[in-house]
């Protein structure tokens, strides 16, 4: 059995100039690069310990978008996980 632990990306530049976000590819404001960092933060605290080391058994997967990587890696950063980017992972176009 997993746990799956599901992160949305905070504030992005689309969020305050009233853009729908979709594939639009657009960056963290800077207070969504500081809600990031609380995010990790909180993350790393409620994980600690409870990761397995080395075993490949932890997985981080983000969307490809600038919005995301910024916020898988700085979780990355935190938790010392590697990232797959997965494009499909972006909204389905219809």
């Amino acid at each position: 059995m997993r746990n799956l632990y599901i992160v949305t990306h905070p504030e992005a530049t689309h969020h305050v100039e009233n853009i729908v976000g979709g594939w639009h590819d657009s960056a963290l404001t800077p207070r969504g690069v500081k809600d990031v960092g609380r995010i990790a933060a909180t993350l790393g605290d409620l994980l600690s310990g409870s990761l397995p080391d080395g075993d490949g058994g932890t997985l981080l997967i983000s969307s490809d978008l600038r919005r995301t990587r910024q916020t898988a890696e700085t979780i990355s950063d935190r938790l010392g996980l590697e990232i797959t980017f997965d494009p499909d992972l972006r909204e389905p176009l219809l």
